[in-house]
């Protein structure tokens, strides 16, 4: 791939549609992944697999791109019920408050204002949960920014949107997005309320192929070593600060190139603290992976979500926001453990079912698998695939397969924690005051229901109940 070695991903992505035709699909890195940051992701158009540094892996193999083209066409048993099913589907989707509501307005962003003012908006890299600029960059600013909409392939939803920075520093800046992740990345986070340096953020991290998240995570890290001392000017000529949007753009660039001081900061926050004494307590991250943005404090089912998450600090693999601050009939109790660990474990359950199905996560919040069950009998035949719980059953069999797997590879019940700061710092303003969270409890039942030993590996009983070993084999 020598000729677009280098290049970055629409570049990438303008020569293999030159090349190979606009009937093709490719997925590709940018520079990022070449030079291995370790957060770099892999680019499907403007679409990011973004979080736990895939893009690092194809740039270890020498691999630039993957380009597809379909010919075939796909087999279905029941083509009759699967049709009847999707209409009934897209009707749900269409429907749902969640989906058909607010989400094609404001995309992602719909929640901003809702998590500002429930106090989880994490400001200043979690050091407050109460952000200045609140006001300047919630949904109705940022949606003033969209120019249209975009979906995938016929869905009603349209979460993603295309914005443009029609004044100002950035002016002329277009990006998919900002998305509520991103926006936070690199608003709320590193105490910025400039709307266009966030939509040039996402552009740059969409062009270097960048995590955005874990980029905000590790520029907002090094914002408050800055703020408290534990780097000055001797040791970087350009020391990233709170507020300044400037600064978080030349991060963006030193990273994706990994020029100077990028060469470090690209190794993520759990790497650059080991090498900066006293910023243990900064760095916000579970098991090396940078936290998205929702503050555990005010939240003990993120709490534990996070925790016991098998790529650490993410919010994909359970949100219990969901139940604990936007459903109006029998919502959770954000602030009580009760009951969370049973959430959580049945959710990472169900996600581990949609990831492997392929399909859409906010799809499923308003069909669920009641629907997709029948949907997906349709397309195979399969007797086993009859019974919602016989999916469930498949997705704790892959959350079991994953935990050997890091178990394996070194993985202890002690990475199975949350920074010291949401346990001994309580939040200092806001309507969750005064609050710290502790995930004892909740990890002791977790383990418990998972079928796992006090030190998070599978008891025997549990892998023989999901097949995973052989009566009588050796563990």
């Amino acid at each position: 791939a020598s000729e677009i070695w280098g290049l970055d991903t629409l570049e990438t992505h303008r020569w293999i549609e030159k090349i190979y035709g606009s009937e093709t699909k490719s997925a590709c890195i940018g520079p990022a992944g070449e030079k291995q940051v370790l957060f770099a992701c892999i680019m499907s158009e403007q679409r990011s697999f973004g979080r736990g540094g895939a893009g690092a892996v194809m740039g270890s193999k020498n691999l630039k791109a993957i380009v597809v083209k379909g010919t075939g066409s796909i087999d279905v048993c029941d083509p009759g019920s699967f049709m009847r099913l999707c209409r009934e589907s897209f009707n749900e989707i269409y429907n749902s408050p969640d989906t058909g509501g607010m989400r094609p307005k404001y995309g992602t962003n719909a929640i901003i204002s809702l998590m500002d003012m429930s106090g989880i908006h994490p400001v200043r890299n979690f050091q407050k949960n109460v952000f200045r600029g609140a006001d300047q960059i919630d949904e109705d600013s940022i949606a003033e920014l969209f120019d249209r909409n975009r979906a995938c392939f016929n869905c009603p939803i349209y979460c993603s949107k295309i914005a443009s920075v029609k004044e100002g520093r950035y002016k002329g800046s277009i990006t998919e997005g900002p998305e509520y992740e991103n926006t936070w990345a690199f608003g709320a986070q590193c105490d910025n309320i400039d709307l266009g340096a966030i939509v040039e953020a996402e552009y740059l991290c969409d062009l270097y192929g960048l995590d955005a998240i874990s980029c905000g995570g590790v520029i907002g890290f090094l914002m408050e070593c800055y703020e408290k001392g534990l780097i000055t000017q001797e040791d970087t000529d350009a020391p990233p600060r709170f507020g300044n949007d400037k600064d978080i753009i030349k991060a963006i660039h030193l990273i994706g190139r990994k020029e100077g001081l990028g060469e470090l900061w690209g190794q993520g926050v759990r790497r650059i603290s080991q090498m900066i004494p006293g910023s243990d307590m900064c760095a916000m991250h579970v098991k090396g992976m940078e936290l998205p943005a929702y503050d555990p404090r005010g939240s003990t089912g993120i709490a534990l979500a996070y925790a016991t998450s098998d790529r650490g600090g993410c919010h994909l693999r359970s949100w219990p926001i969901g139940a604990e601050f936007m459903v109006i009939d029998q919502r959770m109790d954000p602030q009580s453990t009760e009951f969370k660990a049973e959430y959580v474990k049945t959710e990472q359950d169900l996600f581990a079912v949609i990831n492997s199905l392929g399909v859409c996560i906010f799809a499923v919040s308003s069909v669920g698998l009641r629907q997709l069950t029948p949907m997906l009998y349709s397309i195979c035949g399969l007797e086993g695939l009859k019974l919602t719980e016989n999916l469930l059953a498949i997705g704790e069999r892959v959350n079991n397969l994953t935990r050997l797997f890091n178990l394996r590879e070194g993985l202890k019940a002690i990475d199975d924690a949350l920074p010291d700061r949401f346990s001994d710092v309580p939040i200092s303003e806001g309507p969750l005051k005064g609050c710290t969270v502790d995930i004892g409890q909740m990890m002791e039942e977790y383990y418990h229901l998972r079928g796992w030993d006090k030190e998070g590996r599978p008891l025997p009983d549990k892998l023989e109940e999901l097949n995973l070993v052989k009566e009588g084999e050796n563990v």
